[in-house]
């Protein structure tokens, strides 16, 4: 199953220190009205470090039903060691997800044998697709291209999350992968570039706000029309740039609310709230981008 499209890696809405599940639900809801290519949870955006396993154990058994294969739904699944991350697919497996995105083994720092290891290991816990999730500013360990070619070759790695910070390792990731190999662009600033350069969609968390904009991106840019995906990006840069002025998913977090899709900006701990100097930079992007705030009306 080749992965493309857009792809929306959902936050987990809190109030008052706890799930916010009535918030999720009504925000797969408004995703659902899209044609995405699909949902991933417990990713970064999610802040699935700061959850606890019955928390992302029952988020799961509210989505399913909710999206009843209208989408696909990949569960992010990351940790320090190889068998706590083994143990979280097996647990993970008596649900009917489509696949995971595994993240580089944090912390430890593993060469890149560690890390073809690793893979090797935690692929044999699920017959299900899985994505590489490269992620070295947060996981202390970048994934060389070669590496993920090496573990393109295992039967259920179908690709990989692209957030290497690096647009020329990207560019030569997307020019050297092998036939099949999914690449995804997981560094929203990067979107348009790593698109031009043949990325096959994106995991977008700002793609939470007015997703049918990515997605005719996406496709445009599938399309080789240039003009048109530089238009797009052009309305969109601004509020992707105010999106990150701090930790994901705050930014995010707040215009989701701003906009009623989710009741609180709350993010757990050490997260704080957003500082008013960014609100307003969100609050002054979204009037820029005013097919954002019509599509959130609609």
């Amino acid at each position: 199953m080749a992965l493309k499209g857009i792809y929306v890696p959902l936050v987990t809405p809190f109030r008052h220190g706890e799930v916010d599940y009535e918030s999720h639900d009504r925000l797969v809801d408004y995703l659902l009205q899209y044609d995405l290519g699909g949902l991933m949870m417990f990713g970064t955006t999610g802040e699935f470090l700061a959850l606890s396993d019955s928390e992302m154990h029952q988020l799961v058994e509210r989505t399913l039903p909710r999206i009843s294969d209208r989408l696909l739904l990949y569960l992010a699944v990351s940790g320090g060691s190889s068998l706590a991350v083994e143990n979280a697919i097996r647990a993970f497996e008596k649900y009917s997800v489509d696949g995971y995105l595994v993240g580089s083994p944090y912390y430890i720092k593993p060469t890149q044998e560690g890390v073809i290891l690793h893979y090797k290991q935690v692929a044999k816990a699920s017959k299900r697709n899985m994505l590489i999730y490269n992620i070295p500013f947060r996981s202390a360990i970048n994934i060389s291209n070669e590496t993920a070619f090496a573990l393109s070759e295992v039967p259920n790695i179908e690709g990989i999350k692209d957030v290497c910070g690096d647009l020329e390792q990207s560019f030569e990731l997307l020019t050297r992968r092998p036939q099949g190999f999914t690449v995804l662009a997981g560094q929203d600033p990067h979107l348009f570039s790593t698109l031009a350069y043949g990325a096959d969609g994106g995991i977008v968390a700002s793609a939470h706000l007015a997703p049918e904009k990515f997605i005719e991106l996406d496709q445009v840019m599938r399309d080789g029309d240039l003009n048109r995906g530089r238009a797009l990006w052009s309305n969109l840069q601004p509020l992707i740039s105010a999106l990150y002025q701090e930790p994901s998913p705050i930014g995010i977090k707040y215009a989701l609310s701003k906009l009623k899709i989710i009741e609180s900006p709350e993010c757990r701990l050490p997260l704080t709230p957003i500082t008013k100097k960014n609100a307003a930079l969100i609050d002054s992007a979204l009037k820029f981008s005013g097919n954002v705030r019509s599509a959130l009306k609609s």
